[in-house]
C-alpha cells in the first residue's frame, strides 16, 4: 500500500516527506516503546506510535522503517519533523486512536503478507 493510500484511509495531515510519498508499506509497527520495536521491528516499513520526540526517529532510521504515524492527533515536536527530514522518513499525523489507525491498515492488506 503506498503512503498516500495510507493517508488518505487514515484521513491523515502530511507532516513531512512529500517527495516519499511514493513509497511503499507493507507490514507496519504499533507502539510507544522504542525497545518493542528495536526488538521485533525487523521488516517493518511504518510506525505507528504516539510519542512525539526525536527517540522516534531515530529508532525509525536504525529500522529503515519509511513511515511514522503520529495517532490521536499528537503534533511531532519540531526536532523529530527536522530529523525525520534529513533522514527521508515521512510523517503522518491522524486524529484516529493507536488502535483504529491499526485496524483500518490491517484491514487494508498491510501486515497480511505471508498469513
Amino acid at each position: 500500500m503506498t503512503l498516500v493510500e495510507i493517508k488518505n484511509l487514515l484521513e491523515a495531515r502530511l507532516v513531512c516527506g512529500e517527495e516519499l510519498d511514493n513509497k511503499t508499506v507493507d507490514d507496519a509497527c504499533a507502539t510507544d516503546m522504542m525497545s518493542c520495536i528495536l526488538a521485533h521491528g525487523e521488516g517493518v516499513s511504518a510506525l505507528i506510535t504516539g510519542l512525539n520526540n526525536a527517540q522516534v526517529v531515530r529508532t525509525a532510521e536504525m529500522l529503515d522503517v519509511c513511515c511514522i504515524i503520529c495517532v490521536r492527533g499528537m503534533s511531532p515536536c519540531d526536532e523529530m519533523v527536522e530529523m525525520a527530514k534529513k533522514c527521508g522518513i515521512v510523517i503522518l499525523q491522524t486524529q484516529k486512536t493507536m488502535f483504529r489507525t491499526c485496524g483500518v491498515l490491517y484491514e487494508n492488506g498491510v501486515g497480511k503478507i505471508g498469513e
